[in-house]
Protein backbone atom coordinates (compact mmCIF):
# COMPACT_ATOMS: atom_id res chain seq x y z
CA UNK A 1 0.00 0.00 0.00
CA UNK A 2 2.88 2.34 0.83
CA UNK A 3 4.58 1.58 -2.49
CA UNK A 4 1.29 2.15 -4.29
CA UNK A 5 0.82 5.50 -2.58
CA UNK A 6 4.39 6.50 -3.41
CA UNK A 7 3.89 5.56 -7.04
CA UNK A 8 0.68 7.62 -7.16
CA UNK A 9 2.37 10.60 -5.53
CA UNK A 10 5.27 10.33 -7.96
CA UNK A 11 2.85 10.12 -10.88
CA UNK A 12 0.95 13.20 -9.69
CA UNK A 13 4.17 15.13 -9.21
CA UNK A 14 5.23 14.39 -12.79
CA UNK A 15 1.77 15.45 -14.00
CA UNK A 16 1.99 18.79 -12.19
CA UNK A 17 5.52 19.31 -13.46
CA UNK A 18 4.45 18.55 -17.03
CA UNK A 19 1.45 20.82 -16.60
CA UNK A 20 3.68 23.67 -15.44
CA UNK A 21 5.91 23.27 -18.49
CA UNK A 22 3.04 23.23 -20.98
CA UNK A 23 1.47 26.35 -19.45
CA UNK A 24 4.60 28.33 -20.31
CA UNK A 25 4.13 27.57 -23.99
CA UNK A 26 1.95 29.79 -26.18
CA UNK A 27 -1.69 28.83 -26.25
CA UNK A 28 -2.89 26.61 -29.03
CA UNK A 29 -5.57 27.89 -31.38
CA UNK A 30 -8.06 25.60 -29.61
CA UNK A 31 -7.24 27.12 -26.22
CA UNK A 32 -7.38 30.66 -27.59
CA UNK A 33 -10.79 29.95 -29.14
CA UNK A 34 -12.08 28.42 -25.88
CA UNK A 35 -11.06 31.46 -23.83
CA UNK A 36 -12.24 33.97 -26.45
CA UNK A 37 -15.72 32.44 -26.72
CA UNK A 38 -16.22 31.79 -23.02
CA UNK A 39 -18.75 34.02 -21.26
CA UNK A 40 -16.58 35.34 -18.40
CA UNK A 41 -17.57 37.75 -15.63
CA UNK A 42 -15.65 39.28 -12.72
CA UNK A 43 -16.58 40.14 -9.15
CA UNK A 44 -14.22 41.18 -6.37
CA UNK A 45 -11.15 40.08 -8.32
CA UNK A 46 -12.51 36.57 -8.98
CA UNK A 47 -13.62 35.21 -12.35
CA UNK A 48 -16.80 33.29 -13.16
CA UNK A 49 -17.91 31.48 -16.32
CA UNK A 50 -21.57 31.62 -17.32
CA UNK A 51 -22.76 28.23 -18.58
CA UNK A 52 -26.31 29.20 -19.48
CA UNK A 53 -29.76 30.03 -18.17
CA UNK A 54 -31.71 27.32 -16.36
CA UNK A 55 -35.39 27.04 -15.47
CA UNK A 56 -35.98 27.10 -11.72
CA UNK A 57 -39.11 25.13 -10.83
CA UNK A 58 -39.29 26.72 -7.37
CA UNK A 59 -39.30 30.38 -8.42
CA UNK A 60 -40.94 29.61 -11.81
CA UNK A 61 -38.38 31.71 -13.67
CA UNK A 62 -34.94 31.49 -15.27
CA UNK A 63 -31.67 31.91 -13.40
CA UNK A 64 -28.02 32.29 -14.43
CA UNK A 65 -25.96 29.10 -14.12
CA UNK A 66 -22.29 29.86 -13.52
CA UNK A 67 -19.04 28.25 -12.51
CA UNK A 68 -16.56 29.92 -10.14
CA UNK A 69 -13.12 29.82 -11.77
CA UNK A 70 -11.43 29.25 -8.43
CA UNK A 71 -11.76 26.92 -5.45
CA UNK A 72 -14.96 28.26 -3.91
CA UNK A 73 -14.78 27.14 -0.29
CA UNK A 74 -17.66 27.38 2.17
CA UNK A 75 -18.29 30.83 3.66
CA UNK A 76 -19.95 30.89 7.07
CA UNK A 77 -23.44 32.32 6.93
CA UNK A 78 -23.32 32.69 3.12
CA UNK A 79 -22.88 29.46 1.12
CA UNK A 80 -21.41 25.95 1.01
CA UNK A 81 -18.39 24.93 -1.06
CA UNK A 82 -19.47 24.42 -4.66
CA UNK A 83 -18.41 23.92 -8.28
CA UNK A 84 -21.60 25.34 -9.82
CA UNK A 85 -24.09 27.97 -8.66
CA UNK A 86 -27.19 29.84 -9.82
CA UNK A 87 -28.16 33.47 -9.43
CA UNK A 88 -31.27 35.51 -10.12
CA UNK A 89 -30.76 38.13 -12.83
CA UNK A 90 -31.16 41.23 -10.63
CA UNK A 91 -28.21 40.13 -8.50
CA UNK A 92 -26.14 39.04 -11.48
CA UNK A 93 -26.63 42.15 -13.59
CA UNK A 94 -26.06 44.55 -10.70
CA UNK A 95 -22.91 42.95 -9.24
CA UNK A 96 -21.00 41.01 -11.90
CA UNK A 97 -18.96 42.71 -14.61
CA UNK A 98 -18.61 41.30 -18.13
CA UNK A 99 -15.00 40.56 -19.13
CA UNK A 100 -14.04 41.51 -22.67
CA UNK A 101 -13.15 38.54 -24.94
CA UNK A 102 -9.77 40.21 -25.61
CA UNK A 103 -8.88 40.35 -21.91
CA UNK A 104 -6.21 37.89 -20.79
CA UNK A 105 -7.73 35.89 -17.94
CA UNK A 106 -5.20 35.34 -15.12
CA UNK A 107 -4.23 31.97 -13.74
CA UNK A 108 -5.51 29.81 -12.15
CA UNK A 109 -8.86 30.94 -13.54
CA UNK A 110 -7.57 30.63 -17.08
CA UNK A 111 -6.88 26.91 -16.79
CA UNK A 112 -10.35 26.29 -15.33
CA UNK A 113 -12.29 27.69 -18.31
CA UNK A 114 -14.21 24.91 -20.04
CA UNK A 115 -15.44 24.70 -23.61
CA UNK A 116 -19.04 25.87 -23.65
CA UNK A 117 -21.78 25.75 -24.80
CA UNK A 118 -21.83 22.00 -25.02
CA UNK A 119 -24.18 20.37 -27.56
CA UNK A 120 -27.30 19.81 -25.46
CA UNK A 121 -29.63 18.32 -28.05
CA UNK A 122 -28.47 18.49 -31.69
CA UNK A 123 -31.87 17.31 -32.96
CA UNK A 124 -33.74 20.14 -31.21
CA UNK A 125 -32.14 23.43 -32.08
CA UNK A 126 -34.74 26.17 -32.17
CA UNK A 127 -33.49 27.82 -28.97
CA UNK A 128 -30.67 30.35 -28.66
CA UNK A 129 -27.92 29.92 -26.09
CA UNK A 130 -29.31 32.43 -23.58
CA UNK A 131 -32.68 33.85 -22.57
CA UNK A 132 -33.87 37.40 -23.16
CA UNK A 133 -36.15 39.55 -20.98
CA UNK A 134 -39.83 39.25 -21.92
CA UNK A 135 -40.87 42.62 -23.39
CA UNK A 136 -43.35 44.75 -21.51
CA UNK A 137 -46.88 44.11 -22.62
CA UNK A 138 -46.15 40.45 -23.38
CA UNK A 139 -46.77 37.33 -21.36
CA UNK A 140 -44.52 34.27 -21.31
CA UNK A 141 -45.38 31.25 -23.42
CA UNK A 142 -46.10 29.34 -20.23
CA UNK A 143 -48.44 32.09 -19.07
CA UNK A 144 -46.77 32.11 -15.64
CA UNK A 145 -46.83 35.62 -14.13
CA UNK A 146 -43.54 34.94 -12.32
CA UNK A 147 -41.63 34.34 -15.57
CA UNK A 148 -39.57 37.37 -16.66
CA UNK A 149 -37.35 35.79 -19.35
CA UNK A 150 -37.58 33.28 -22.17
CA UNK A 151 -35.52 31.55 -24.84
CA UNK A 152 -38.40 32.07 -27.28
CA UNK A 153 -39.70 35.21 -28.96
CA UNK A 154 -43.27 36.16 -27.94
CA UNK A 155 -46.12 35.45 -30.34
CA UNK A 156 -49.00 37.82 -31.11
CA UNK A 157 -51.24 35.90 -28.72
CA UNK A 158 -48.80 36.70 -25.89
CA UNK A 159 -49.55 40.38 -26.45
CA UNK A 160 -53.30 40.26 -27.14
CA UNK A 161 -54.38 37.07 -25.42
CA UNK A 162 -56.47 34.31 -27.01
CA UNK A 163 -57.84 36.30 -29.93
CA UNK A 164 -58.93 33.16 -31.80
CA UNK A 165 -61.39 32.28 -29.02
CA UNK A 166 -62.62 35.88 -29.08
CA UNK A 167 -63.30 35.62 -32.83
CA UNK A 168 -65.01 32.26 -32.26
CA UNK A 169 -67.38 33.84 -29.72
CA UNK A 170 -68.29 36.67 -32.09
CA UNK A 171 -68.79 34.27 -35.00
CA UNK A 172 -70.96 31.90 -32.96
CA UNK A 173 -73.16 34.72 -31.70
CA UNK A 174 -73.72 35.90 -35.27
CA UNK A 175 -74.67 32.36 -36.35
CA UNK A 176 -77.04 31.97 -33.38
CA UNK A 177 -78.71 35.23 -34.39
CA UNK A 178 -79.21 33.97 -37.96
CA UNK A 179 -76.55 36.30 -39.33
CA UNK A 180 -74.00 34.10 -41.08
CA UNK A 181 -71.22 36.56 -42.04
CA UNK A 182 -69.77 34.51 -44.93
CA UNK A 183 -72.68 34.63 -47.45
CA UNK A 184 -73.18 38.28 -46.57
CA UNK A 185 -69.56 39.07 -47.33
CA UNK A 186 -69.03 40.68 -43.94
CA UNK A 187 -65.45 41.44 -42.99
CA UNK A 188 -63.65 41.88 -39.69
CA UNK A 189 -61.16 44.61 -40.43
CA UNK A 190 -59.79 45.03 -36.91
CA UNK A 191 -59.81 43.79 -33.33
CA UNK A 192 -59.84 46.20 -30.41
CA UNK A 193 -57.82 45.66 -27.22
CA UNK A 194 -58.96 47.84 -24.32
CA UNK A 195 -56.34 48.84 -21.75
CA UNK A 196 -56.99 49.66 -18.12
CA UNK A 197 -54.16 52.18 -17.71
CA UNK A 198 -51.99 54.47 -19.82
CA UNK A 199 -48.89 52.45 -18.91
CA UNK A 200 -50.56 49.24 -20.11
CA UNK A 201 -51.51 51.04 -23.33
CA UNK A 202 -47.89 52.11 -23.87
CA UNK A 203 -46.62 48.60 -23.15
CA UNK A 204 -49.03 47.03 -25.64
CA UNK A 205 -48.18 49.48 -28.42
CA UNK A 206 -44.45 48.97 -27.86
CA UNK A 207 -44.95 45.18 -27.82
CA UNK A 208 -46.77 45.31 -31.19
CA UNK A 209 -44.59 47.86 -32.99
CA UNK A 210 -42.34 47.09 -34.80
CA UNK A 211 -42.25 43.36 -33.97
CA UNK A 212 -45.75 42.56 -35.24
CA UNK A 213 -46.83 45.60 -37.22
CA UNK A 214 -46.54 49.28 -38.10
CA UNK A 215 -48.29 52.20 -36.44
CA UNK A 216 -50.85 53.68 -38.81
CA UNK A 217 -52.26 56.41 -36.56
CA UNK A 218 -52.32 57.52 -32.93
CA UNK A 219 -54.82 60.07 -31.69
CA UNK A 220 -56.72 61.24 -28.61
CA UNK A 221 -60.40 60.26 -28.55
CA UNK A 222 -62.53 61.10 -25.54
CA UNK A 223 -59.39 62.01 -23.60
CA UNK A 224 -57.80 58.59 -24.22
CA UNK A 225 -54.91 57.71 -26.53
CA UNK A 226 -55.87 55.24 -29.26
CA UNK A 227 -53.51 53.61 -31.77
CA UNK A 228 -54.20 51.56 -34.87
CA UNK A 229 -51.51 49.03 -35.79
CA UNK A 230 -51.40 47.33 -39.18
CA UNK A 231 -50.12 43.78 -38.72
CA UNK A 232 -47.27 42.43 -40.83
CA UNK A 233 -49.22 39.17 -41.08
CA UNK A 234 -53.04 39.44 -40.83
CA UNK A 235 -54.86 37.18 -38.40
CA UNK A 236 -56.53 34.40 -40.41
CA UNK A 237 -59.29 32.62 -38.51
CA UNK A 238 -62.81 31.30 -39.21
CA UNK A 239 -62.75 32.81 -42.69
CA UNK A 240 -61.87 36.27 -41.42
CA UNK A 241 -58.69 38.17 -42.30
CA UNK A 242 -57.98 40.76 -39.60
CA UNK A 243 -55.42 43.27 -40.80
CA UNK A 244 -55.35 45.76 -37.92
CA UNK A 245 -55.32 45.96 -34.12
CA UNK A 246 -56.75 48.95 -32.28
CA UNK A 247 -55.25 49.63 -28.86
Amino acid sequence: AVCGASALLCSQSKWWLARGVTEKKPESQVEQSRHRHADIYELGGQCYQVLGHAWDHQSKDFKVVYRPLYHCQASRGRFEAHYLAVSHFDRWESKFNKVSPDTVIPEPARSLVIEWPAPLDPEWAPLPELTQPIPGGCSSRSGLPTCTRSFEEPLLEHVLGDYCSFIDILHNKLIESGLDPKPRGWEMDHLCFRCETVSQYQDKVCALVPRFGTLLVESMIGGRPISVVKLHQPIEHRGFSVACIEI
